[in-house]
């Protein structure tokens, strides 16, 4: 539940800044609410409990004195270190709940994308190829990597694929029409705008349960269609493509595509794009601030939940690295410090308490960790202090590559 929680609250907060802004700036260019929408959507994408940078900066310490006069190694701890059993069942439990939420929605995308082939391939046994048209197209347009079918005894007007784009068009357009239909489509495949419809539409049917993914999922595809449209509405004029464009809207098989392809169609999406073509859409200064601002807030809560402080014990000057063999350290000091001679002892293995020896040191005085030397994955080396006699010590730890992370050595030399 901890992990589900670190993975819903940042996105919550980068989605929430997203609509926000969104909100904030109904005259931008449709390019850039593209992009802020996209950015709210990619934070429900991002493994949050685990995208973790960690911020220690081991500094390396001048050592002083004889350090040849090295003292024997303590032991060769045996000991298992806490915490990677626990961090197991969180990662359990995440996976469960994920697949409790999402399973519903990736079977929805599946049935959708199903649905689009189904509808493609249908379009493909009642079309015959439409190169020629091409020459309606604008001449900048005219070279876009797509293939062109005609459909027989249809209205439809989208494009598909990939690797290989086809736009698919009918033949029951008019011929003013059928060029508006030709010139939208072609910056669809332009843009690439069927990959991103695919994207966009697998992370709203993922959250399916989710508002805010679903208002940023229109907001994108709404955006993608208003970019179409004011590309369109250059090659035609304006006021021309607005009326032939509404009247296109008002037919009722139009819109009968299949549903990956018909979200950009829905009545609403398309009242809202004739609205943004008759809009003058630019930023102003005000609008230049708030998308500043709004950006370091979003980019103020990602670090805050990706950069990791290591923790800092009371007895710690400086920050232990969140690596196995910092972890064991922690473990190893934090026991001495507490004075558990119970806990010490299972990490020495088979020594009972009254066993364990440790001349160097001052049980009741405690350690304090001052430095940290050189600092690896399963290899750590760190200076202490002993608070009683202010003796200080050169230490170096080693933990075993596994899942147990067993401690293979603890060293401590004389400086």
């Amino acid at each position: 539940m901890i992990a589900l929680l670190e993975m819903l609250f940042p996105a919550l907060a980068l989605s929430a800044l997203a609509g926000t802004c969104l909100a904030s700036l109904p005259n931008a260019p449709p390019r850039i609410r593209f992009c802020i929408a996209l950015v709210g959507l990619a934070a429900w994408v991002v493994p949050w409990p685990w995208v973790r940078v960690p911020l220690d900066f081991p500094s390396a310490v001048v050592v002083g004195g004889d350090i040849e006069n090295a003292l024997p190694r303590i032991a060769f701890l045996t000991g298992q270190i806490a915490g990677s059993g626990e961090h197991a069942s969180q990662t359990a439990e995440y996976w469960g709940y994920v697949g409790a939420l999402f399973l519903p929605g990736v079977l929805w995308f599946v049935a959708d994308c199903l649905a689009l082939n189904r509808s493609a391939r249908g379009w493909r046994r009642t079309s015959r190829c439409g190169e020629a048209l091409r020459a309606l197209l604008p001449s900048d347009l005219r070279g876009v990597r797509a293939e062109i079918r005609i459909v027989r005894d249809a209205r439809v007007a989208a494009a598909s694929g990939w690797i290989r784009p086809t736009i698919w068009v009918g033949d029951r357009f008019a011929s003013a029409e059928l060029t508006l239909a030709l010139v939208h489509e072609c910056c669809h495949i332009l843009h690439r705008d069927p990959i991103w419809l695919t994207l966009i539409m697998a992370i709203r049917r993922a959250y399916w349960w989710n508002p805010i993914v679903a208002h940023l999922a229109r907001q994108s595809v709404l955006m993608m269609e208003s970019m179409c449209d004011h590309r369109s509405a250059r090659c035609f004029g304006r006021r021309r493509y607005v009326e032939q464009l509404a009247a296109m809207m008002l037919d009722a098989e139009a819109a009968r595509s299949p549903r990956l392809v018909a979200t950009a169609l829905c009545p609403s999406l398309n009242v809202l794009r004739v609205k943004l073509l008759k809009r003058r859409l630019r930023l102003c200064a005000r609008d230049y601030v708030l998308i500043g601002l709004l950006a370091t807030a979003g980019a103020t809560v990602a670090a805050a939940q990706v950069f990791e402080s290591p923790d800092r014990p009371m007895w710690s000057r400086v920050p232990i690295p969140a690596t196995p063999a910092g972890r064991a350290l922690t473990t190893l000091l934090g026991a001495f410090n507490d004075g558990d001679l119970g806990l010490m002892s299972a990490y020495l293995g088979a020594y009972t308490p009254q066993e364990v020896d440790l001349p160097i040191f001052d049980w009741t005085s405690g350690l304090e960790l001052l430095e940290v030397v050189n600092s690896e994955r399963l290899r750590i080396e760190y200076v202490v202090k002993d608070n009683g006699s202010e003796t200080r010590r050169l230490g170096t730890l080693e933990v075993a590559d596994s899942p147990m992370m067993d401690v293979r050595m603890a060293e401590l030399r004389n400086l």
